[in-house]
């Protein structure tokens, strides 16, 4: 829910914003890039404000989230040695990475300082994301869809300057401050916030035939379902339930340390 629900809150603003212009001068397109920066923002800034209450930077240990992911099959094609080597660097840049990774998200609240800003912010969260695929494996398409598209609207925005200037001004920008720091309730954006640990575990599922022989089923075949093989412990089918998640995860700092 957490990478699919800001695609369903555009297309409702979107819709309310078709609604709206029923009646001529009651929405302008400003308004509608003004309320998606905002969502786009609170996307990064929640999780961002969630790292600051847990003090995630004092236990982050990234490396972990790497090994985790390779436990899992992803990068399964290189050599042991050669994630190892990669978890040794990672480590080695683990300060830097998580100073770089709360910059980048509690900077989502001066999205709208200026156009600039605005634009910058989008290609910086895209390589974000680039990077959380190549270390973690999880893709989130949806939102780098979402903010590549936002931000070529605003490069087209940013060619008239009278256009520009109605978006990006000081009330717009004190506006946004409170929608985007509330964003827990305003668009109930997700706390992808979390420990990484060295533990990682993962699942093998097989079937029986009925000739007694057993078949190996990939996890992409339960699809829709196959995060569910993948992302979760199954504490309701297991009777002993692991102390993180399968990718090393966890959200008490007790069990982290």
């Amino acid at each position: 829910m957490a990478e699919f629900r800001p695609l369903m809150q555009i297309l409702t603003v979107f819709s309310a914003f078709l609604l709206l212009q029923a009646k001529p001068g009651l929405a302008r397109v400003e308004h509608f890039l003004f309320i998606t920066g905002c969502l786009v923002a609170a996307n990064f800034w929640q999780p961002g404000l969630l790292k600051l209450r847990m003090d995630w930077i004092s236990h982050s240990h990234l490396y972990g989230m790497h090994v985790g992911a390779y436990a899992h099959g992803w990068l399964g094609w290189l050599a042991p040695e050669k994630i190892a080597n990669f978890a040794q660097w990672m480590a080695k840049a683990d300060y830097p990475l998580q100073i770089a990774t709360l910059i980048l998200e509690l900077g989502a609240l001066l999205f709208f300082v200026r156009g600039k800003a605005a634009r910058a912010l989008l290609v910086l969260w895209t390589i974000l994301l680039v990077g959380f695929l190549a270390c973690f494996g999880h893709f989130f398409w949806k939102w780098m869809l979402v903010q590549l598209a936002l931000l070529w609207l605003l490069r087209r925005w940013a060619e008239d300057r009278n256009q520009q200037a109605r978006l990006f001004h000081w009330k717009a920008f004190a506006l946004s401050i409170p929608i985007i720091a509330a964003a827990s309730i305003t668009f109930q954006s997700a706390g992808l916030a979390w420990f990484d640990t060295p533990i990682a575990h993962g699942y093998r599922y097989e079937a029986v035939g009925e000739s007694g022989d057993r078949y190996t089923i990939p996890t992409r075949l339960m699809a829709p379902y196959h995060e569910e093989f993948t992302m979760t412990h199954f504490g309701y089918v297991l009777f002993e339930k692991s102390i993180v998640s399968p990718y090393g995860a966890t959200i008490d700092r007790e069990i982290a340390n």
